[in-house]
């Protein structure tokens, strides 16, 4: 009996540590994404994205029906990027406008080609996706900028696990760094595996113009009509997202 309770006692302990380990791993993880999306804001802050890549869509939601969601998405947004960057440099901000983008916001709408200079001025790869229309990227399409290369597919009715994966082999095939898929929901994706970037076109409740990650897929929702988004991926592969709106 001596020898069951101490063999019990030290299987406990066991699965004890492996949950301990575990949550030391997730933490890890989740700290080390946080600090690589502080660091991305401020070097788009700064007009200093040598070695990023950009991706730059128009929006797609009315701004009428959907105003509400994203005033709140942009002040969150505006409130979390404010906390990551040091007061020096929040009074930088107030005083001078982003590289490249002043012009920008001074316009009623914002425009993609707009948007793609003032990334290209600040030193990162940058692509345009064309987010009007899911199936222009119906046949799996890939776009080269440098020694970069994506691969991006258009989703506009169910795509199952088997064609998702056939589409993921075909990019692996030839090189591509990043797989952006644009989609009017995610529900029209049998899965998330081998995604890296899903533009959502519609309006998704649990997605937001921000981003979020879910199974080490990148989900972000278009913003409204009249303002661009731009997802960046960081150096280490870390993506973010944020709206630029008019003044």
């Amino acid at each position: 009996m001596v020898k069951i309770s101490r063999e019990k006692i030290a299987l406990g302990m066991f699965v004890l540590l492996l949950g301990l380990a575990a949550v030391i791993v997730f933490s890890y993880f989740s700290t080390a994404r946080s600090f690589n999306v502080a660091a991305t804001m401020v070097d788009d802050t700064m007009g200093h994205m040598e070695g990023y890549t950009a991706l730059v869509y128009q929006g797609t939601l009315s701004e009428s029906r959907h105003q509400e969601k994203h005033k709140a998405e942009t002040e969150d947004q505006r409130l979390d990027e404010a906390s990551k960057v040091d007061s020096a440099q929040a009074d930088a901000d107030s005083e001078f406008d982003e590289p490249g983008l002043s012009e920008i916001k001074r316009s009623n709408k914002v425009f993609v080609s707009d948007v793609r200079e003032a990334y290209e001025i600040k030193g990162a790869q940058v692509f345009s996706i064309n987010t009007a229309d899911p199936t222009y990227y119906a046949t799996p399409t890939l776009l080269s900028i440098g020694d970069t290369t994506i691969g991006v597919i258009g989703v506009n009715t169910y795509a199952t696990k088997a064609y998702l994966r056939q589409v993921n082999s075909y990019f692996e095939a030839n090189d591509a760094e990043l797989v952006v898929c644009v989609t009017r929901s995610t529900v029209l994706l049998g899965q998330f595996e081998g995604i890296d970037l899903v533009i959502v076109t519609d309006q998704e409740e649990d997605v937001s113009m921000t981003g979020m990650d879910i199974e080490g897929t990148f989900l972000v929702q278009a913003p409204e009509e009249n303002a661009c988004g731009v997802a960046m991926v960081a150096p280490h592969h870390v993506l973010s997202a944020r709206v630029i709106e008019e003044a």
